[in-house]
């Protein structure tokens, strides 16, 4: 697959929106919390560039962010401000977390006010916001900006870069190449059927942190999935195309089960011509 190349002047303005909406959520209280959170969320996903640098950050094998908040659970007693989390020491790992964890507090996966009460023993929602910002959202803001500082000062006088360039962490996860694929594909939206949508993507990114599954597999099963997400989202999807996809796909046992839900979701609505 030939590799993106960026334009600085692109790369400066995607960082300079990075550095002003993480400001406006830093800076936020129990009143816009929600509005910043969601817009810096939604830039972070969806900008070109700086969504293949969390796409990163989401793969990184070394992070379980269910498994971290099921620890943080089990930690203290009933009482408020009794329970206490740990970060990874590792700055890769602690910033993977961390976006991790805003990204499921903005999808409602995990409650930001339950959080705040069991971390921080506060009640007031103000101090809650603000002491969840102090905490989690600036110290993500603050590792991850190191990371776009370093790559702009790699670009000194050249007026473009390689996506390899926007390598910002380590996963052995393969190429960024593949994390474009997959933000290709999640940019790419079902919007009649939001559950279609929602399978697909649930295959991209098990074919992103499958380790069993060589680069030149995933950069082939990607290009597939990428495939299936363009198909369904037409008006008029075609069988012909759809079925050898999934056939295709449904030979990587890792991947079958996945695969089935689609297959049944999709004979299930009669979906394709």
């Amino acid at each position: 697959m030939e590799e993106l190349n960026f334009k600085k002047e692109d790369i400066s303005e995607s960082f300079r929106k990075f550095n002003d909406y993480s400001n406006d959520l830093v800076g936020s209280d129990a009143g816009n919390f929600t509005n910043y959170l969601n817009i810096f969320i939604d830039f972070c996903e969806h900008d070109t560039i700086m969504s293949l640098i969390t796409g990163q950050l989401k793969s990184n094998p070394r992070v379980d962010l269910k498994e971290w908040h099921k620890k943080f659970l089990r930690t203290g007693g009933s009482f408020i401000g009794s329970k206490h989390y740990e970060l990874p020491l590792e700055e890769d790992d602690r910033i993977s977390l961390l976006y991790q964890f805003l990204l499921a507090i903005q999808r409602n996966d995990i409650g930001v006010i339950n959080f705040c009460v069991d971390a921080f023993g506060k009640t007031n929602y103000n101090e809650m916001i603000w002491d969840f910002n102090e905490n989690i959202t600036k110290l993500l803001v603050r590792g991850l900006g190191y990371k776009l500082d370093k790559i702009i000062n790699k670009m000194e006088d050249r007026q473009s870069i390689p996506s390899s360039g926007l390598v910002v962490i380590s996963t052995g996860q393969g190429s960024i190449n593949q994390i474009a694929i997959g933000n290709d594909i999640k940019q790419t939206q079902i919007t009649r059927d939001l559950e279609l949508n929602k399978l697909i993507d649930m295959l991209a990114d098990k074919v992103l942190k499958e380790e069993s599954l060589t680069v030149e597999d995933k950069e082939d099963l990607l290009v597939h999935v990428k495939t299936l997400k363009e198909q369904a989202s037409l008006k008029q999807p075609k069988k012909a195309i759809i079925k050898p996809v999934l056939d295709h796909i449904k030979t990587f046992v890792i991947l079958s089960d996945v695969v089935q839900k689609i297959i049944e979701h999709v004979e299930s609505l009669n979906l394709f011509s």
